[in-house]
């Protein structure tokens, strides 16, 4: 695999790793606090595990855009700001779950931007959104959620790693006003049982919602925590392999 390159992508920065003439565009969106570039190993790894399929691929990595080096995180972005003493007294009282019918302020604008790089890289590559994979992990997950279930894109599939569900009235009331969107898409969600950081309840709500909805879902629940597993990979690169049958 190539080195990534600086690609343009809308209002945000980004980096690909691009074959000649790519057949499906791959974008994974990182965490909160990562650094734009915190999840290109995912690249090499899926191409490791299905070399074929991935050789059709680009995969591209967006930078999130809010610059945390003013809150202590020198390198780090984040989709949209969290209020992490909240964040930390919910987790102590065990009531994260609270969460899930908030909309975060500054997910509508992320969303927004996130789109329109999306919309701008599939376009130079001559390439329709059925031939879009959009994922991420965490926060990137919950953005990439957010885009897809409002409609603002319909990418063949959503690959959530460590994601949850926010948002639950507007991702609700939009899965019911389309209730084709399961003939459109598929969903590969992976959570570790133990995770501190997003509880796997969460989880398990957010696939609840998209299956009762209609819509394929690949769910692995692991033994970890807020992490991709190496198994986890290798299970979502299988599930590529069958993309263009």
């Amino acid at each position: 695999m190539n080195d990534p390159q600086a690609v343009s992508f809308g209002p945000l920065n980004a980096v690909a790793f691009s074959p000649e003439k790519p057949q499906w565009l791959v974008v994974f969106c990182h965490g909160y606090g990562a650094s734009g570039t915190d999840l290109v190993g995912l690249a090499e790894a899926i191409e490791e595990a299905a070399p074929e399929v991935a050789g059709r691929m680009e995969f591209l990595f967006p930078e999130a855009p809010i610059d945390m080096a003013e809150w202590g995180i020198p390198g780090g972005r984040a989709w949209w700001p969290i209020n992490m003493q909240r964040l930390l007294s919910l987790t102590q009282a065990g009531s994260l779950l609270e969460l899930v019918d908030e909309v975060p302020p500054g997910i509508e604008e992320a969303s927004r931007q996130l789109q329109s790089g999306i919309k701008a890289r599939l376009q130079a590559l001559d390439l329709p959104e059925d031939r879009l994979i959009l994922g991420g992990f965490s926060q990137g997950a919950m953005v990439s959620t957010h885009l897809t279930l409002t409609g603002a894109l319909q990418p063949r599939w959503l690959v959530l790693f460590s994601g949850a569900l926010i948002c639950r009235p507007a991702w609700t009331e939009y899965l019911s006003s389309h209730p084709d969107l399961g003939q459109k898409l598929n969903v590969f969600q992976s959570h570790g049982k133990y995770d501190p950081v997003l509880p796997f309840a969460g989880a398990q709500m957010l696939g609840q919602l998209l299956e009762s909805s209609g819509i394929p879902l690949d769910f692995w629940a692991f033994g970890g925590q807020h992490e991709i597993p190496g198994g986890v990979i290798e299970k979502l690169a299988k599930r590529f392999e069958s993309l263009d049958q």
